[in-house]
């Protein structure tokens, strides 16, 4: 606020936060646990991304380059074949393709996955992940991906940031990683309970 009291500058500031997020977003697709809504959609819309509401009644709203890049977009994914099926029918794993089918869709320079194979069984949690390794090398895209399963992480991440009470406590190359250092950030001490 300026000392006339006049709150433009405070607006100008909230407007730029609020850019600043929406450019982030724009640029970093995110596949989180529960990703797909279950709000009626089709896999289709899904995959096309949030898009003002009038304009996600009907696939012929969108121009057409858009519809070709999410058919595009779910069939590297492998799952062009439920495009027209209900989101809220899907699997777990099969949600978690279209979030990533969604990043692809929107171009995003960098996925950022928040435990996107906590609520699934292991092969889904597997297809999921070789997914994002292939997705991080074939379209060049940084992939950033949280688990707390170091198993996984060890066999399809490129370099592994281990973090302990939120401090860093390893960050190298996959091939650098010993198992001593993941067993350092899980400890079996009933003290840190």
């Amino acid at each position: 606020m300026t000392a006339s009291g006049d709150n433009s500058s405070r607006d100008q500031l909230w407007k730029r936060r609020a850019l600043g997020r929406r450019d982030f977003r724009r640029r970093a697709g995110e596949v989180v646990v529960g990703t797909v809504q279950h709000d009626g959609r089709y896999v289709y819309f899904r995959a096309l991304g949030e898009l003002p509401l009038h304009r996600s009644f009907s696939a012929r709203l969108f121009p057409a380059a858009l519809r070709e890049r999410a058919h595009e977009s779910l069939a590297r994914v492998g799952l062009a074949r439920l495009a027209h099926q209900r989101a809220g029918t899907l699997s777990g794993g099969q949600a978690q393709r279209v979030a990533v089918a969604r990043a692809l869709c929107q171009r995003a320079r960098v996925i950022l996955a928040d435990e996107p194979v906590a609520s699934l069984d292991p092969r889904a949690a597997e297809s999921v992940l070789a997914l994002l390794s292939d997705v991080a090398h074939t379209e060049q895209l940084g992939v950033l991906v949280v688990l707390h399963q170091p198993e996984l992480a060890c066999r399809y991440a490129d370099r592994l940031v281990g973090m302990r009470q939120g401090l860093v406590v390893f960050d190298r190359p996959r091939a650098e990683v010993t198992s001593e250092a993941i067993d350092a950030l899980y400890p079996a001490d009933d003290d840190e309970r």
